[in-house]
């Protein structure tokens, strides 16, 4: 694996700005050896997840059992609204609470489409991914 480092002077953070992100110029790559592979992937983040200056709390396995009732948090700041589909389905919008969107829900079977933990911004009707999970 090669792990990209990033970096800037601090400045005040624009959060949710998906029209203009923020860049970072690379500093440095690592090289990364495994030794072997996880069973348990982590979730796919999406570029939106990045720019909206998310931060995930839970679920960090990006392999989720089927049909099991699973918890969701974190924090998206600006996000009018984060809500959990299923393919086009939404399953439920999440609840704001001390800084972080929350829920739990009951997955959808095995063989569905991947679930995808999505966030919605000022002056946007669209939702954008921003994390997505695989069922097992």
């Amino acid at each position: 694996y090669s792990l990209h480092v990033y970096a800037r002077k601090r400045q005040p953070t624009v959060q949710g700005n998906l029209k203009d992100p923020v860049r970072y110029p690379g500093i440095s790559v690592i090289s990364v050896t495994g030794l072997r592979r996880s069973p348990y992937p982590y979730p796919k983040t999406f570029a939106s997840f990045q720019r909206a200056g998310a931060e995930l709390s839970e679920p960090f396995d990006g392999l989720l059992k089927s049909e099991s009732k699973q918890r969701f948090r974190l924090r998206v700041p600006e996000a009018e609204e984060v809500a959990v589909f299923s393919g086009q389905d939404l399953l439920v919008r999440m609840e704001l609470k001390r800084g972080y969107f929350e829920t739990t829900v009951r997955l959808p079977p095995k063989g569905t489409a991947p679930l995808q933990v999505c966030g919605r911004f000022a002056q946007d009707s669209r939702y954008w991914g921003l994390v997505q999970y695989e069922l097992r």
